[in-house]
């Protein structure tokens, strides 16, 4: 028995390109805010709160690699 995919609304598919682009889409919440950045080129999820940036790259390898560094 196949079954089918279920519909959650609260999933947003995205198209990521292959080419060298350097443009980082932005993903909102229900309420319109911005939660993270994605850069498709890098494979890296970016979040920046309260002063502290955090960068998300998912490797080859499948492992990650977390960043954090301060902004101003």
């Amino acid at each position: 028995m196949r079954r089918s995919p279920i519909h959650n609304p609260h999933i947003t598919r995205l198209p990521c390109s292959t080419d060298n682009e350097t443009a980082l889409k932005t993903i909102k919440n229900a309420e319109g805010k911005m939660v993270c950045q994605v850069d498709p080129a890098r494979k890296a999820i970016v979040i920046v709160h309260k002063g502290q940036k955090t960068v998300i790259k998912f490797l080859t390898d499948g492992t990650l690699q977390v960043t954090n560094t301060q902004v101003s």
